[in-house]
């Protein structure tokens, strides 16, 4: 939990450095030119259309359709008039739609698993969000009043706080996609579900900030998806996605800078094949992301990677084979002294298990480890230390060699 809280606040740090940054510019905004300040009801539009665009090229389909959702909600919560008289509609029951329309939304999109922006899922979801502003608009100007009344109704005591311009019902809102944001950091740990955290967390700040605080807060949550977005591409490049490892890619992106001096491991579980055929590939798949935790643990200064199908890579820059072996010897010490345990939601996944829920398995890994020598290339010494694996597999496995 310590860990996750840590990672969370990590991813985001961004965010809150672009809402101070947001902020600090309101705060500045009295002494700034005024050609300056009036470039900020710009902002929202000039930052919505590159983050979209930088979404449309990583086929992140969800964050393009947010962005829209920016725009949309900047437009009508600044470029209304402050004085309704004579209109259809209060420009006050459009902010209380909005305050509910805007954080559900967001939310929804971020449950949702990026399908491509043109594909039939992306067109779908466009469609939901078009739909639901037409039935909005059809409703606001079919029954005004009414609806007036509705988004007016007070539910929270009269006692307990509000956020500033929003209504009962969009405190709500806000509050459940807060909640649902929050755990999602949890379990899932990524920039994307971070970006859309603080993108609804600015969207809010923006009906309580008049124009220029409006338009600001919606130029930070329109820079803090896209800066999520960039960060999301990164990661699926050269992170794996099932172990969280470096992926070998960013393996590669390290090999290039090594110096004169370093080990490399290569770490592979052992009879994992003949695992995979008795449990089924999602039980593999979870003592996958098991042994990657351990390895993430692994002391000496040696940086884990996924190598490929139940192989990691361990590279111990300005270390030698001596200094590592102790590191190694305690990593494979502390993975077959910690069984696995076979979860009760696996059991309708694997193939042929007798022994009941909560069975333990013991998961070992075998070793070899090479160190640079001569004029070796990163390349090389892999190969020493994949052909030292070779030899921890045939002296019995569950070993460390060299």
């Amino acid at each position: 939990m310590t860990r996750a809280l840590l990672k969370g606040s990590l991813l985001l740090l961004p965010g809150a450095v672009l809402l101070a940054l947001a902020y600090l510019f309101l705060a500045r905004a009295a002494i700034m030119p005024p050609a300056i300040v009036g470039l900020a009801d710009y902002a929202p539009y000039a930052l919505a259309a590159i983050g979209a665009a930088i979404g449309w090229r990583f086929n992140h389909s969800n964050a393009v359709i947010a962005f829209l959702l920016i725009v949309i909600g900047h437009g009508a919560l600044t470029e209304l008039p402050a004085q309704s008289a004579g209109r259809a509609v209060d420009p006050g029951t459009v902010r209380a739609a909005l305050a509910i329309f805007l954080p559900l939304n967001l939310l929804y999109l971020s449950w949702l698993k990026d399908r491509g922006v043109v594909t039939a899922q992306g067109r779908l979801r466009l469609a939901v969000i078009l739909i639901q502003l037409a039935g909005l608009a059809f409703v606001m100007w079919q029954a005004p009043r009414e609806l007036a009344g509705l988004l007016a109704t007070k539910l929270i005591p009269a006692m307990l706080p509000r956020f500033a311009g929003m209504p009962d019902i969009g405190t709500i809102a806000f509050l459940v996609a807060l909640a649902a944001f929050f755990v999602r950091l949890l379990l899932r740990l990524t920039p994307r579900d971070a970006g859309y955290f603080g993108a609804t967390v600015a969207v809010v700040l923006a009906f309580g900030g008049g124009r220029l605080g409006g338009a600001v807060m919606f130029a930070a949550a329109s820079a803090i998806l896209a800066v999520a977005v960039i960060q999301e591409s990164y990661r699926s490049a050269f992170v794996d996605e099932l172990t969280a490892l470096p992926a070998r890619r960013a393996l590669q992106a390290l090999l290039m800078r090594l110096g004169d001096r370093y080990a490399i491991a290569m770490v592979d579980i052992d009879h994992f094949k003949k695992f995979n055929d008795t449990y089924g590939h999602d039980v593999g798949d979870h003592v996958l992301r098991f042994v990657g935790a351990m390895l993430e643990g692994v002391g000496g200064g040696g940086k884990p990677f996924r190598y490929g199908g139940e192989e990691f890579t361990v590279v111990f820059p300005g270390r030698t084979v001596s200094e590592v072996l102790p590191h190694l010897e305690a990593l494979r010490r502390s993975i077959a002294g910690r069984p696995f345990r076979l979860r009760a939601r696996d059991k309708s996944r694997i193939k042929r298990w007798s022994a009941g829920i909560g069975r333990k398995v013991a998961v070992t890994v075998s070793a070899g480890v090479a160190e640079r020598a001569g004029d070796q290339t990163p390349d090389d010494v892999i190969k020493e230390a994949d052909r030292a694996l070779y030899r921890a597999k045939a002296k019995g496995r569950n070993q460390v060699s060299i």
